[in-house]
């Protein structure tokens, strides 16, 4: 019956209010907030514009607008608070004209983050729910300089909290900065300080902004938009050049490729016949351009040449560009199959089961490598080695000569569905999972001499292994997650996940550190799971924290304080306190 009355009393407050939650004035000056004050109207606060629903100005930032309330009724953790954020020009009172605001999403789980939204038109309702956890004191944040709110608990922020979040997806970039992209209400990139969640700067453009993290200096990052591209200040965000190559990209939207140690960038534009054009990273000047007489891509570049790779009716052709003028070097018309070029400035071409080193310098083939039956093959390169991959074998072969240096066979595991991975660590490890038998096989090699390490059985044929960096090996299987030497095969510890429900399993290693390892969870099955994370103990695999986050989830970045990730729908950030 409680819940009931207090639908009641919402209902009578909208209607015997003196403005309309639904109604906007056009006479309303000034951007959000200049010169006004502003209310979060809730069921948990007031329904009137009062002290108990003012948004108070920060201490932190004067953009920013705050507001602590307690929610006290169990049905607001059940079914939400309905809320909407109103404007007025006089403090306390609704004077003589109101402004409302809603939030990009119409219901948010807490703790979350919206951008504002204005009405399109007179009597839309702007009203948006808040659904909350638990009960208890929440902290609602309006950040009235960028357009968003967030809601979150009313308390410094523990291990496994969420620290702070924003609306819209992270990125990075190789420099380890944080960048907000957004695309309502208008397209919008932002530089994000990872420890307070708050935008530094944003930059705001026309039409749909891609990002280039690979390009990044320490002063400048890159974006494409139709029509131009860009090199953005990274301490402001304001356009440092800007290049439309004389009106050759309107109505065109370019892609730009970067390469660490290179101060050329590569734009490539055009739909039928792809003109590839080389930057000067620093001004934006054109260096040269050069049209491809279909459809083609970029491969890779080394300290002389430009790989650019097309399909010309269906077969694969590789042109060899001078680096310098642009000029085409040499051309090479395999007709099947695929080029390759490997860190270390190796090329390769490889087609059905036959592999091919080609000279970067002449186009001509340096030696073959036959597999066996015709069955494709596939290549790695860990430990900057060469490893093929066949149906029953993997052979580690030197990328300079040619020459096989050793040859694992497992085709006894035909039936079992064999798979080998190259792990950081420099082992090979064969994997085959017997859903016969229900057990997994493994069998681990030493990578550069192909010697068999050890061998192991485990129950469940639906392992697999998950690494994060050289010094983490998992494997994964079902709500079991085991720490691996990868040398050994010694099972350091196993953690099992705490559930009865039969699809809710452990995914994979998000993070670790010396202490901890952060692993994700969720249910599995669908394309959109909704996930969580647990923080379990690098030494024995003990539970330190688990949170739960009602959405999909992945890793962007992340500090010795906070762990990134992109986990919220139709776009969010959320920060968790490690």
């Amino acid at each position: 019956m409680r819940k009931k009355i207090k639908g009641l009393s919402w209902l009578a407050a909208l209607i015997f209010s003196l403005p309309s939650a639904q109604a906007q004035d056009a006479a309303q000056p000034g951007p959000l907030g200049a010169g006004t004050h502003l209310y979060l109207r809730c069921n948990s606060t007031s329904w009137d514009v009062n002290e108990v629903s003012r948004l108070k100005p920060s201490p932190e930032k004067d953009f920013l607008r705050e507001l602590t309330f307690e929610v006290k009724e169990s049905w607001m953790t059940e079914s939400g608070d309905d809320c909407v954020i109103t404007e007025t020009p006089q403090l306390d009172a609704w004077g003589d004209w109101q402004k409302y605001y809603g939030g990009q999403l119409s219901f948010l789980r807490v703790p979350e983050s919206a951008r504002i939204r204005v009405a399109s038109e007179p009597q839309e309702n702007l009203n948006f729910r808040l659904r909350f956890p638990s009960l208890g004191r929440y902290r609602f944040t309006l950040n009235t300089r960028d357009g968003y709110f967030s809601v979150r608990k009313d308390a410094v922020a523990q291990p496994g909290d969420v620290a702070w979040t924003l609306p819209g997806n992270m990125l990075t970039d190789t420099q380890g900065h944080l960048f907000l992209s957004n695309y309502y209400p208008q397209n919008s990139i932002s530089l994000v300080n990872g420890a307070t969640g708050l935008p530094d700067w944003t930059y705001t453009a026309e039409s749909y902004i891609s990002f280039y993290g690979n390009c990044s200096t320490d002063d400048a990052v890159f974006v494409s938009l139709t029509g131009r591209v860009a090199a953005l200040s990274l301490k402001t965000g304001r356009e440092i050049w800007s290049t439309n190559l004389n009106g050759a990209l309107k109505d065109s939207y370019g892609y730009l490729n970067c390469y660490p140690g290179h101060d050329q960038i590569y734009l490539s534009y055009g739909a039928d016949r792809t003109t590839l054009v080389s930057l000067k990273r620093s001004n934006g000047q054109a260096l040269w351009s050069w049209t491809a007489p279909a459809f083609a891509g970029i491969m890779g570049v080394d300290s002389q040449r430009v790989f650019v790779s097309s399909y010309v009716d269906a077969k694969s052709s590789l042109k060899a560009l001078h680096k310098i003028n642009g000029v085409e070097l040499w051309q090479a018309d395999p007709g099947t199959g695929y080029h390759t070029l490997t860190d270390d400035g190796s090329l390769f071409w490889v087609s059905g089961s036959q592999l091919t080193a080609v000279s970067p310098g002449t186009g001509e083939a340096l030696w073959t490598y036959n597999g066996w039956q015709d069955d494709s093959i596939w290549l790695t390169f860990e430990q900057n080695g060469l490893f093929v991959h066949e149906k029953s074998r993997i052979s580690s072969v030197g990328k300079k000569s040619g020459r096989v240096l050793w040859t694992y066979d497992y085709s006894s595991f035909a039936a079992q569905f064999p798979y080998t991975q190259v792990l950081k660590a420099g082992v090979v490890l064969v994997r085959a999972n017997d859903y016969n038998a229900g057990v997994s096989r493994q069998i681990a090699l030493n990578s550069w001499t192909g010697k068999v390490l050890w061998e192991r059985e485990e129950g469940g044929a639906n392992s697999y292994v998950s690494e994060d960096n050289i010094s983490g090996t998992w494997i994964i299987s079902g709500k079991s997650i085991k720490a691996l030497d990868p040398w050994t095969g010694a099972v350091r510890w196993v953690y099992t996940l705490d559930s009865e429900e039969p699809f809710e399993n452990i995914m994979t290693v998000l993070e670790q550190d010396n202490a901890t390892a952060y692993v994700s969870y969720g249910f599995t099955g669908s394309k959109y799971p909704p996930m969580g994370v647990l923080a379990l103990d690098m030494k024995n695999g003990q539970l330190k924290w688990k949170t739960w986050l009602e959405s999909s989830l992945y890793r962007v970045g992340g500090d010795s304080r906070t762990l990134i990730l992109n986990a919220g729908y139709y776009g969010s950030t959320k920060a968790l306190r490690k």
